[in-house]
């Protein structure tokens, strides 16, 4: 009888020692699988800003998974953060400002882009500062990010400007940071995109310059070009293209307002703010113009 008892407690010791190698082996397979996928999927780094909304929209209406495409938003706080999964290779494409893809071609890194995009940006002035004028702002702190778009419209903005004491560009690299340093009165003024520049303004704080004014367009939506010389991936980005011009098409029909839980998801803004902003027609995928790429490799070889 005890025997009998050793050989069934081992009998049992031996069926669970396999059941868990069993299960062992297939999380090891699931967990294969899943990096298959993960490799296989276009990713894109994205910003809480509204130059990436025909892809958040394009994700929330399930316009990928309807093309069989698997798209991942891969969201982040600052254009910083977004440069450095960009350049480890963690995102293949991303939404950014022309000065900053071309400071990373410049460091060797191949771009091709796949449209502008309608980013804008507006320097807007803390109401308590009192400041209407850029003559006004000796010695004051603007806060913006350094070899950007904002810095460059910063550069221009002030270059006929005549102060007896220079400003401060004060390096933020978060938007919404830079936001809530504007409205706390930590800055004098700050460059901000939509829809946070929108939200500085329902604050009663000033607009002092909107990038718009310049006639240059410096969004863009950018990829690795390593991404369009495997098969799949450039395959990838010709739907997205479609699926992008399709958001665009919905956005221009609808109006911003038929948006507004999803940019209240994305860019953690309230529902009332998306119906406010002051939009211009988004446009269809468009190729990067000679003259912005002259104008950037300008300022970079000033800087």
């Amino acid at each position: 009888m005890k025997n009998i008892t050793i050989l069934l407690f081992a009998f049992l010791v031996f069926l669970g020692g396999c059941a868990n190698n069993s299960s062992q082996e297939q999380k090891k397979q699931e967990k294969e699988k899943q990096r298959k996928m993960d490799s296989l999927a276009l990713k894109i780094a994205v910003t809480p800003t509204l130059d990436c909304l025909p892809l958040f929209i394009a994700k929330e209406r399930k316009m990928f998974s309807a093309k069989e495409l698997d798209v991942r938003l891969m969201r982040f706080k600052a254009d910083m953060d977004c440069d450095t999964a960009f350049i480890s290779g963690t995102v293949d494409g991303m939404f950014s400002d022309l000065a900053r893809t071309m400071r990373i071609e410049t460091k060797g890194l191949p771009v091709q882009y796949l449209s502008v995009t309608n980013k804008s940006w507006k320097l807007i002035a803390n109401r308590i500062a009192r400041l209407k004028h850029t003559y006004q702002f000796n010695d004051k702190m603007i806060a913006m990010t350094r070899y950007s778009a904002i810095d460059y419209l910063t550069t221009k903005v002030f270059e006929s400007v005549k102060l007896k004491d220079p400003f401060y560009r004060i390096q933020v690299n978060d938007v919404a940071i830079r936001l809530k340093m504007l409205t706390n009165n930590e800055l004098d003024a700050a460059w901000l995109p939509e829809p946070q520049a929108t939200m500085a303004l329902h604050r009663k704080n000033n607009l002092l310059s909107d990038s718009r004014d310049l006639k240059v367009s410096l969004g863009v939506l950018a990829f690795r070009k390593k991404s369009f010389s495997i098969e799949h991936k450039k395959q990838q980005i010709k739907v997205l293209a479609e699926v992008y011009n399709a958001a665009c098409d919905s956005i221009n029909k609808n109006g911003l307002f038929a948006y507004s839980a999803i940019i209240k998801k994305y860019c953690h803004q309230s529902e009332d703010v998306a119906a406010s902003i002051k939009y211009d027609k988004y446009q269809h995928i468009t190729s990067v113009s000679n003259e912005s790429k002259a104008l950037m490799q300008k300022y970079l070889g000033s800087n």
